[in-house]
């Protein structure tokens, strides 16, 4: 449906699924859904903290604000998405958010420009677009180094060191990869990247 050979920065899942989808459910399934109850204050607070910024330079005519809805509550989604899947440190990256808000509109226009091509046509078309629409390398780009951040501290954790208590899909993801193959960086990415759109 999302085309992610072509907004995903090249990845397609679906070649690599099997066993290795077990975390990736795990991920989704449990460990997500068991951490909820410590998110929800931090996604709370961030709501509101954003909320009050949105509107806080919008006209107001007596006790009624006006807005636009979409753009706001797009931003919301992509703020609250963001904390829940990579963490504190990378939302208080302006350029990290501005590309991540472009790369969820790139990659539904994306989709929805290929998703009804016929076969022989889709990469030419996916391609295309990926090079002109390319928020996803700038997100994608952002992503990495906070990524092998938390592989290094996985490996020091490992080794008995103290290390920062993270609860955000980015370290869940890494403790669910197989011990006998660890994945890279850029798969773990991929791995919450198609969390955010399932």
């Amino acid at each position: 449906m999302l085309q992610p050979l072509y907004t995903m920065n090249g990845f397609n899942w679906s070649d690599r699924r099997g066993v290795e989808g077990v975390g990736f459910v795990r991920t989704l399934r449990t460990l997500l859904t068991n951490n909820i109850p410590q998110l929800i204050p931090d996604l709370g607070v961030l709501v509101r903290t954003r909320w009050g910024e949105s509107l806080s330079n919008k006209t107001t005519i007596g006790d009624t604000t006006y807005a636009p809805v979409y753009p706001i509550m797009m931003d919301l989604v992509v703020l609250l998405n963001a904390r829940s899947l990579f963490g504190e440190d990378l939302i208080k990256d302006e350029k990290f958010m501005t590309s991540a808000l472009s790369y969820v509109e790139q990659t539904l226009l994306n989709a929805e420009i290929v998703k009804p091509l016929p076969k022989a046509l889709a990469p030419l078309a996916g391609g295309l677009l990926s090079r002109c629409l390319n928020s996803h390398k700038v997100f994608f780009e952002s992503l990495v180094p906070a990524t092998e951040q938390r592989i290094k501290e996985k490996d020091l954790k490992n080794m008995g060191y103290s290390v920062p208590k993270r609860a955000d899909c980015i370290r869940w993801i890494i403790e669910t990869t197989p011990r006998q193959s660890p994945w890279s960086a850029e798969r773990v990415i991929y791995c919450a990247l198609w969390n955010a759109y399932r």
